[in-house]
């Protein structure tokens, strides 16, 4: 069974959940071996969630590789399903992306919202506020949550902070040009602070690795 991720468009981008594509795994893989899980996760959450936020980004490795575990716990899966509000978290993200673009314009931003699993979302839990996110490039960004332990605030705290690094990354070419302009200058000029290359922080606790950790095939920019 597949389905297409919900979702609400608006000028400022974009809110997507997975919420159905989790049933789907959920559902599917009552009774099944670890292969048989690693395999029915790529179909039905890792190669959707890849397709929609994270193909053609510019750090799509690194957010591949946030949800590239299988999530094995599907009885706890399916309680964080059942205690989740999708409206709220979703009005809450489309204010807050319009509330971003005015204080700091840049592309429409596709936010993907996907239920952390196993030790992620221990971690997320214990030491995020109950979420956790990633850009995987300009416009595209995915958090992660747990949503026994998240807040409000946390969720838009952490939409903030992965917006501006879509759009750090959406101005590069406009820093190179000034960094290079900097460095052409007199020597006499005053100094000006440097530009530094933006450097990607641990977005999440290191994971364990996992035997059935899947390969995750991202589309060539």
């Amino acid at each position: 069974m597949t389905s297409s991720p919900e979702s609400s468009d608006t000028p400022d981008g974009q809110v997507i959940l997975f919420n159905d594509e989790l049933t789907n795994y959920i559902e599917a893989t009552n009774n099944a071996t670890p292969a048989e899980k690693a395999e029915e996760y790529r179909t039905s959450l890792a190669t959707p969630i890849t397709k929609d936020c994270i193909d053609s980004g510019e750090y799509a490795e690194l957010a591949a590789s946030l949800i590239a575990t299988p999530i094995t716990d599907t009885q706890a899966a399916s309680k964080a399903l059942a205690g989740f509000d999708p409206a709220e978290i979703e009005s809450s993200l489309t204010n807050e992306l319009e509330t971003l673009q005015q204080a700091l314009p840049g592309p429409p931003v596709t936010v993907c919202i996907v239920i952390a699993g196993d030790d992620t979302a221990a971690f997320i839990a214990a030491q995020m506020n109950g979420v956790t996110g990633v850009t995987a490039g300009t416009g595209r960004v995915i958090l992660l949550i747990d949503p026994a332990t998240v807040s409000d605030e946390a969720v838009r705290y952490t939409l903030a902070h992965e917006y501006f690094h879509s759009w750090w990354t959406s101005h590069q070419s406009t820093m190179d040009r000034l960094r290079d302009r900097q460095r052409d200058r007199p020597r006499f000029h005053c100094r000006q602070p440097r530009l530094d290359n933006h450097r990607m922080g641990p977005h999440a606790a290191s994971r364990p690795t996992d035997e059935h950790q899947i390969q995750i095939t991202l589309t060539p920019r």
